[in-house]
């Protein structure tokens, strides 16, 4: 009977599927026109892309192009994609694209709806079309980085690049950030206590009770460049794609990213409603809107700083039995302000109750950060991704990724710890199919004080996906180094 392992140092492909909350937001719900179901084949350096006829020509998802070649960056704040090409990039990425199902994306009549989103090209903006929330552009636009061929008797519409050679698979880069985040302006400001008034350039904008500091609202966001809607003692403040809802005297306040809801967080202090202005605690006011403060007590003074950031995510999730989201940080200046912080969850092992790893662990210099989540093997696993300064959203996501095992790729070398390091030789790949009761492992370590390697071998049911955990083995280390069989007899 033929036997399927996948032994422990392993990393998984992933597809990704997007789910309909994690799309970018188009401003109005409005039906502009149709995309026309096709059996046209497309394909984009050589990668099948599900399409659709838009106007009577061949578009595909632009998202879609991660997988091709291509660097797609979504600015949220500016609501701006870009398209370029990268050569370096490598192409048959599956776990980047929007769809597995070509045909029953391709195969289904959907509604353009209205977007304020703009589409560059090679810095020029170019016709796009919010279809379910993708982006879809011609694939003629791609002209301007190859050729684009139409073959009528086949139904294949073709475009490969003029400066990739053949059908070669370029190396990926495991450096490569998920998300970027650049400062590109701050603004400072000194309010001052006078007895019980806080003053701004001799504004009053705020009092002092038992102690702590009160600032309006209307004020603190004006000043920011945020915009107010108040009803009936309810306040919905936003700027960009970053909004939240106070009411007054609930502690509670909802804060949504893009129009959908985000989180809900717990304010310090009840917010106080005098005649028609509302005060927050000021510790409250840093929260929501993101703030860094410095306090100044011989003088009473409260220094506040607002940065703004340029928000860039370039997709390509991709990941293992544990996902990593990386996000770089760059700011003008150094400073008493704060970076952003990552935050990953996976809502699916949460919602199980499960203490595999559903809270992702994050690492950083505050420059570069890994947030790393646990991720279920050959099941849907809802990730939740936020980019936020404290309770201000600057990035916020919901996808789903699945595991796939014929993608398992090893990790031919790692560092274990501060001083520990593994490089294996064989098995040279993750997903083994094998007919006999064992199979090689080989190796070497360096650093370590032990006289054995732990294998943790495991099968699994390719039609229930169930897995199947073995017992431990081990292998004697000679010189550091390992080789051996790994028994595989364990279990039916």
């Amino acid at each position: 009977m033929r036997r399927i392992f996948i032994i422990s140092l392993l990393v998984l492909g992933l597809f990704l599927i997007p789910l309909a909350a994690e799309l970018e937001k188009t401003w109005a719900a409005t039906v502009t026109g149709q995309a026309l179901s096709s059996d046209i084949h497309a394909y984009v350096n050589g990668q099948m892309l599900p399409c659709l006829i838009i106007n009577d020509r061949t578009a595909i998802v632009a998202e879609d192009l991660r997988s091709c070649g291509f660097d797609v960056i979504w600015e949220p704040v500016e609501r701006k994609l870009e398209i370029s090409e990268n050569t370096s990039h490598p192409t048959g990425k599956t776990g980047s694209r929007t769809t597995t199902d070509y045909a029953a994306f391709a195969g289904k009549d959907r509604m353009i709806l209205a977007s304020d989103i703009k589409t560059f090209l090679q810095q020029k903006e170019i016709a796009s079309f919010n279809i379910d929330g993708y982006t879809a552009i011609y694939l003629s636009e791609l002209a301007a980085y190859g050729e684009v061929k139409w073959d009528p008797l086949q139904r294949v519409a073709r475009f490969d690049s003029s400066r990739r050679s053949g059908d070669t698979i370029l190396a990926e880069s495991s450096e490569e950030a998920n998300l970027i985040a650049e400062e590109i302006d701050r603004r400072e400001g000194i309010i001052e206590f006078h007895g019980e008034k806080l003053l701004y350039q001799n504004q009053q904008v705020g009092y002092a009770h038992n102690g702590k500091a009160m600032v309006s609202l209307d004020w603190m966001a004006g000043w920011l460049g945020y915009q107010v809607q108040s009803k009936q003692n309810s306040y919905l403040v936003k700027r960009g794609s970053h909004s939240f809802q106070v009411k007054a005297g609930e502690r509670q306040v909802q804060v949504f990213y893009d129009g959908s809801p985000a989180k809900i967080v717990e304010l310090y202090e009840v917010p106080s409603l005098i005649s028609t202005r509302l005060y927050l605690y000021s510790l409250d006011l840093e929260n929501l809107f993101g703030l860094d403060s410095q306090w100044n007590n011989e003088k009473r003074q409260w220094k506040v700083r607002y940065a703004d950031y340029r928000i860039k995510e370039l997709g390509n999730y991709l990941g293992g039995s544990s996902c990593t989201i990386k996000a770089q940080y760059s700011e003008l200046l150094s400073g008493f302000n704060t970076p952003p912080e990552l935050s990953v969850k996976n809502i699916t092992l949460i919602s199980e109750g499960s203490d595999k790893g559903g809270y992702a662990y994050v690492s950083g210099d505050g420059k570069n950060y890994a947030a790393t989540v646990s991720l279920k093997v050959l099941s849907d696993n809802e990730i939740q991704i936020c980019l936020g300064k404290k309770n201000r959203v600057l990035f916020y996501k919901q996808m789903t990724l699945r595991g796939e095992v014929q993608n398992h790729q090893l990790e031919r070398q790692k560092i274990i710890g501060p001083f520990t390091e593994y490089s294996l030789v064989k098995p040279e790949q993750g997903f083994i199919q094998v007919k006999q009761n064992s199979f090689m492992v080989e190796g070497q370590v360096g650093f370590t004080n032990e006289a054995v390697i732990h294998i943790l071998p495991a099968k699994i049911d390719q039609a229930s996906g169930i897995i199947t955990e073995l017992p431990e083995q081990t292998l004697s280390l000679q010189e550091q180094k390992f080789s051996g069989p790994v028994a595989l007899n364990a279990g039916p």
